[in-house]
């Protein structure tokens, strides 16, 4: 029998690195969306009406990809939307 050959991999060094960087927790820019060439941004005042005739007026909390959510003058409990099949604008 032959000896066999070492085929081991060399030893890598590893590196610990002591440094510890600070925190950034990662603040999203604010969404908009463009609607009949107005740009609304969250927190802007709208008044949103419906298909069905319904009319919401209040603040504009939240934008998501094709839906709003809306915070109703006078209430605690927001309201949701998509954005098509609504007429809003800005009050």
């Amino acid at each position: 029998m032959s000896p066999k050959k070492n085929t081991a991999r060399p030893k890598k060094e590893v590196v610990v690195k002591e440094e510890q960087e600070e925190f950034v927790p990662y603040t999203p820019q604010p969404m908009a969306f463009k609607k009949a060439g107005v740009v609304y941004k969250e927190g802007d005042s709208i008044e949103i009406t419906e298909v069905d005739g319904e009319q919401v007026y209040g603040k504009l909390i939240n934008i998501l990809s094709s839906q709003l959510i809306v915070m109703p003058d006078g209430s605690t409990n927001p309201k949701f939307f998509f954005t098509s099949g609504i007429k809003i604008r800005k009050v």
